[in-house]
């Protein structure tokens, strides 16, 4: 049975094709220093050379709509600064731009660490902290990828909406007083690899889009509420684990496929998917731990599990009727 613990591998950063974006800036074109609060960064560029303190200034801290270089150091934001949340961000990334942020720094103090309103963003090598409502929050449509990247105690939700996110920890986010915290949001699908998304108020990962979210070598631990959950959501896992959160591994009223993965210790039912559930080479075992009427490793309401080589203890329909494909069935 499948129990090998994930390695993650955090990889020197390594600009992928979405900095083609900036091939058209011209040749002669400059980076600039940016060393002041509320200072626009265009398609040249800009780096940081000392900390960035805004935490008095009326305003984003930086206006980007290029690469930001932060060599090491902290950009401090305004969380209650005047006006909506795109105006308090440690970095805003205005409408029609795209914008690359790439580390070691800090994102620290702002309403969001990065907010971004244009049609993408890539955060690579930066620890985005202890923000007011989000780690890096953005539009619907907005692209946001995420590499080798802390993303952690920010006051509600760690990423929204996750397009790409590869080596990262997003652990600790969302607060008791939020009716919704995550550590994840995805929307119209999502793929992420070699990153452990664990401890966050609320539950772990969340999506309310059909398109189906891939995850591969990932942990999902000790999240308050749900390890995965949505409406609508739909999920595949690879070689993973999802074990000990406060509610069900996964929760979601569409389908979940999962193998070589572990679902353990979750409080509710293992992997609850109302309309389908596709298991082989997994580990389900040990889960409902309050015992409650109607918990099940594998449960689904519409059509029975396809398990293949697959351990696990109970399964039933949403009637509490076992559908007789695990051991004590």
């Amino acid at each position: 049975m499948y129990r090998q613990r994930p390695r993650f591998k955090f990889r020197h950063f390594v600009v992928p094709p979405l900095a083609l974006m900036f091939a058209a800036i011209p040749a002669d074109a400059q980076p600039v220093e940016v060393n002041t609060c509320g200072q626009t960064v265009g398609k040249e560029g800009g780096f940081l050379s000392a900390d960035l303190d805004c935490s008095s200034f009326e305003g984003a801290s930086i206006l980007l709509s290029g690469r930001l270089t932060l060599n090491g150091h902290t950009v401090t934001g305004n969380a209650a600064a005047s006006g909506d949340a795109r105006f308090r961000a440690a970095v805003r990334c205005p409408e029609a731009s795209r914008c690359e942020i790439v580390g070691p720094g800090l994102l620290t103090g702002g309403e969001d660490g990065v907010f971004v309103e244009g049609k993408g963003c890539l955060v690579a090598g930066v620890t985005v902290a202890d923000n007011a409502h989000a780690g890096i929050d953005g539009h619907t449509k907005s692209r946001i990828e995420v590499v080798d990247s802390l993303i952690t105690r920010n006051g509600r939700i760690g990423i929204s909406p996750a397009k790409k996110v590869r080596g990262s920890s997003i652990v600790f986010n969302g607060a008791a007083d939020f009716l919704f915290s995550a550590g994840l949001a995805t929307r119209n699908g999502a793929k992420v690899e070699d990153t452990d998304i664990s401890d966050n108020f609320g539950v772990g990962v969340t999506s309310n889009g059909s398109t189906r979210s891939t995850f591969k070598r990932v942990t999902v631990r000790r999240n308050e509420l749900d390890g995965f959950s949505g409406a609508g959501a739909r999920f595949k896992v690879v070689e993973s684990f999802v074990e000990d959160n406060g509610g069900s591994g996964f929760l979601t009223t569409d389908s979940v496929k999962i193998s070589d993965t572990t679902v353990s210790g979750n409080v509710a039912s293992g992997v609850a998917a109302n309309q389908r559930l596709i298991a082989k080479r997994s580990d389900v075992t040990g889960n409902c731990l309050l015992g409650f009427p109607g918990c099940f490793d594998l449960l689904t309401c519409s059509k029975p599990p396809k398990v293949k080589d697959v351990q696990c203890e109970i399964s039933g329909n949403c009637s509490g009727i076992p559908w007789g494909v695990c051991t004590f069935d």
